[in-house]
């Protein structure tokens, strides 16, 4: 079930939000935010003068921990001069903690785009799964380990995963920092490119949440059995 959905101007009022910003929203806990996505955040920051990061942890509120993370950022975009002061920081980069998921789908339907963090990933598939629901498009760069590759199989299962012919678009599925970076500034800064991916994605997620083909139990019928098997000849 998809909620009822505020207007974009209604919460980014509440936020105290230029109507212009660019949202760029990251729906996990602030501990899956390692240091290596810093690099995203400064780039992004350096070129989008109308960037806000939006960080949804419904888990709770942890001043201590946005505390740390905005020292951090400050930190990683400071190079030979201080672009950004602890407070201006503070101001672009806002800590939401919803009371319910409705709350939380509420927030990711106001972005732009929706932030899939590398290396360890998000760890669970529900924030982009959510974010798809609606539309909303979710960059992500798989990584070796499970949790950095559960956005790329929802992409799979939506055949979502290969680049297109329009404007020459990228795949929401990157392979480096640079194309991370690159294609969240084109859906930020092209309304008509991010329409596009609006658009595929509300085609196509039936597959995600329709999904009622056989092909899926048989999987998990042979992943059993093989898993069975393989088990009792390592005794």
């Amino acid at each position: 079930h998809i909620p009822s959905l505020p207007a974009r101007a209604k919460l980014s009022e509440a936020w105290s939000l230029p109507k212009s910003a660019h949202l760029y929203v990251i729906p996990h806990s602030l501990c899956k935010i390692h240091s290596q996505f810093d690099d995203v955040f400064r780039r992004i920051l350096r070129v989008d003068q109308l960037a806000y990061f939006v960080f949804v942890d419904i888990s709770g509120n942890r001043p201590s921990w946005q505390r740390l993370l905005v020292q951090r950022v400050v930190a990683s975009v400071t190079d030979g001069q201080r672009l950004f002061g602890f407070e201006e920081m503070l101001q672009r980069m806002r800590f939401v903690t919803p009371e319910d998921h409705t709350r939380a789908i509420e927030v990711l339907h106001v972005a732009h785009v929706v932030f899939d963090p590398f290396p360890v990933g998000g760890g669970s598939y529900h924030p982009s799964l959510e974010a798809l629901a609606i539309g909303v498009p979710v960059i992500t760069l798989p990584t070796p380990i499970l949790s950095g590759r559960l956005t790329l199989a929802l992409y799979r299962i939506m055949g979502l995963d290969r680049a297109d012919s329009f404007q020459n678009s990228s795949s929401l599925i990157v392979s480096t920092i640079n194309e991370y970076v690159t294609v969240a500034l084109q859906i930020t800064h092209q309304p008509l490119l991010r329409s596009h991916y609006c658009s595929l994605i509300l085609q196509q997620r039936y597959k995600l949440f329709q999904n009622r083909s056989e092909r899926v139990f048989r999987e998990w019928r042979d992943f059993a059995m093989s898993a069975v098997v393989n088990a009792s000849r390592d005794q």
